[in-house]
């Protein structure tokens, strides 16, 4: 199965340089403008369903990219990482290298998810999704969650960040190959 991830457009948060996480708030006026500007580049696509996460940045770049001409369908499992108590607060590299050095911890960090628990979701996501008798999906999301497909088949990428209606190509299998299962 093939797999179009893109990251939704800027958010108000991201414009303001703030963890967002599970927070809700919708895309800035140049998160509009940059999903109207992937709609040329999604319809080249061959896909035949829309999956999005829940969160109103997520789907409201699903709406204007899709021009809402394909069902959408939301699954919580495609959120953004939830920053916990780092949520709302201006990213600094201190924050970033600090989650970083817990991301493989089972058990959220000052409540934040780790790498390996977005992982563990994806992986619930995708294997799901596997059952379906799609050739191929795109899937609207953020960029922590695309991060951890992005890195489970390229680990030399070690680029932590899309841009904003950024697309990624993946085969399901590919990436399932790679992540982990909950009890590894």
């Amino acid at each position: 199965m093939k797999l179009y991830f893109i990251r939704h457009g800027e958010s108000v948060f991201n414009k303001k340089k703030r963890f967002q996480g599970h927070l809700p708030g919708g895309l800035s006026e140049e998160g509009i403008n940059q999903a109207k500007a992937a709609i040329e580049e999604v319809q080249k696509l061959d896909f035949e369903v829309v999956y999005s996460s829940d969160l109103e940045r997520a789907l409201e770049t699903a709406k204007i990219i899709t021009q809402e001409k394909a069902p959408i369908i939301t699954d919580e499992r495609l959120r953004e990482q939830n920053f916990g108590q780092f949520q709302n607060q201006i990213i600094e590299q201190r924050m970033r290298d600090e989650l970083y050095e817990h991301r493989h911890q089972n058990e959220p960090y000052k409540g934040a998810e780790t790498d390996r628990m977005i992982q563990i979701r994806l992986r619930s996501f995708l294997e799901e999704l596997g059952s379906k008798a799609f050739k191929s999906v795109l899937i609207v999301s953020h960029n922590g969650t695309i991060v951890q497909a992005k890195n489970a088949i390229d680990p030399e990428w070690n680029s932590k960040k899309l841009q904003n209606c950024q697309i990624f190509k993946a085969d399901l299998g590919q990436v399932l190959a790679k992540l982990p299962t909950n009890d590894k």
